[in-house]
Formats: C-alpha cells, sequence, structure tokens
C-alpha cells in the first residue's frame, strides 16, 4: 500500500511484532462486498502455501468471516504450514472513515474465528489507526486539526475522483467517538479511551503529517504526544 517500492520494513508492520525477514515478504490484500468467494479462495491460497502473515484491512463483516473460515478449513486440509498462516492472522482499520457500529461486528468475527481454530485472540494484533495532533492549548489542536482535516479529505476526495462535497462533519461526535486524535494531553488520552472502548483494539498506529500541518507544528506535536500521552498507556 502507501510503503510499496520500499526495501526496508514498514513500521506500521514493524510496530505490530513482525521481525524484518517476515514484514519484508508481507503483502496486503483488501477485500470488499464486491469480491465473491471464488475470488477470495484464489487470492488467499497461495498466502496459506506459503505461510505469509496475513492482516484483515477490511470492514466488511461478511468477507472477514469468509477470509476466516476459508483460512480454518484450509488448516484442516493442508497442515501445519497453514496452520501457521492461520495464527499469523491480525486486523486493521481506521477510525476517521469508519464508524464503530461498521468496525465491531467484524472484530467479533475474527475474534470468533480466530477462538473456533484454537487461537486465543489476545495473542493477535488488532490494529486501530487515527489521524493525531496534539497541542498544549486545546482550541489552537482543534483550529490546527480540523483545518488539516478538511484539507486532507478534499485532497482523498480528488484521488478517489469523488466530485460531491462532503456532509457536514459533526467534530463533536467524531472526537467523541474516537474517530479523530486531537486536543491537550488530557483530552487525547481520553480519547484513546474512547476508542479503545469504541474499537476494541490492541495497537495504535497514528498520523502527525497530515493536510498541510507545518513541519515544526508535527514535530512538537510528536514530542508531546511521547511525553504526555504515550506513559498513560504503558
Amino acid at each position: 500500500a502507501c510503503h510499496t517500492g520500499a526495501l526496508h520494513p514498514t513500521h506500521v508492520l514493524t510496530a505490530m511484532g513482525l521481525d524484518p525477514t517476515h514484514a519484508g515478504c508481507t503483502t496486503r490484500f483488501s477485500w470488499s462486498r464486491f469480491n465473491t468467494m471464488e475470488e477470495t479462495h484464489r487470492a488467499a491460497d497461495p498466502v496459506v502455501i506459503t505461510s505469509v502473515p496475513l492482516t484483515l484491512a477490511n470492514n466488511a463483516t461478511q468477507t472477514v468471516e469468509a477470509v476466516v473460515v476459508l483460512l480454518e478449513d484450509s488448516i484442516h486440509a493442508k497442515g501445519d504450514a497453514q496452520k501457521a498462516a492461520k495464527e499469523a492472522l491480525q486486523f486493521r482499520t481506521v477510525g476517521h472513515p469508519h464508524p464503530p457500529e461498521m468496525v465491531r461486528p467484524c472484530v467479533e468475527a475474527w475474534r470468533a474465528g480466530l477462538k473456533a481454530s484454537g487461537v486465543d485472540p489476545n495473542q493477535r494484533c488488532c490494529q486501530f489507526h487515527i489521524r493525531t495532533f496534539v497541542d498544549e492549548n486545546s482550541r489552537r489542536a482543534e483550529e490546527v486539526a480540523t483545518a488539516a482535516i478538511v484539507r486532507y479529505d478534499e485532497i482523498s476526495r480528488i484521488g478517489r475522483r469523488e466530485d460531491a462535497k462532503p456532509k457536514n462533519t459533526d467534530w463533536a461526535a467524531m472526537l467523541a467517538a474516537g474517530r479523530n486524535l486531537y486536543g491537550d494531553p488530557d483530552q487525547c488520552i481520553q480519547i484513546i479511551d474512547n476508542s479503545i472502548k469504541n474499537y476494541s483494539f490492541n495497537i495504535l498506529t497514528t498520523t502527525f503529517n497530515f493536510g498541510g500541518i507545518p513541519h515544526d507544528l508535527i514535530k512538537k506535536s510528536m514530542r508531546l504526544f511521547a511525553k504526555e500521552v504515550m506513559p498513560a498507556f504503558r
């Protein structure tokens, strides 16, 4: 995806616990409601055969269930190599485009599939990604972050070739649900707590550089996050 063409392992996979060898040979597949079961079988079978770690970057419950069942069936059919692939199954989602009510059934399906094959879901990575900006002044954090998010979304719509402008954003609801992360350090800690409750994840990844935020503010935000937000979750 965003790491295509690079020779070094992506920081996302290394943060999820993959060693450089496995991170360097990992392939990402994304399924949607437009894919058929036949396509799922055809795409995933080589992954199962070669025991490459697999992450579900998907938010359609039926396709999450389909892939989990597919890998479970492959374990019984093909032995230890398939079991290794099954036990590497991870889950990943992103907060801002996907509300909790869309993601929770997918996470539940993923965990149920792991349990059904004898894998403890707590030993697998459920990753949640969110856009982040931290400032000592909560009002300034809101002003910088919301303006950057608007710019980010405008650029994304151009990339997706969407002409229609988005509906009015309910910023307070997005923040309360933990779908965006900005504010002073104490607010950010509370937002992450809300995100955990709503999305039920055990790995948090963030984007600090988005929407044209000035580089000096990005660095300041990252340092503040590391110093005053991260220690609350150790």
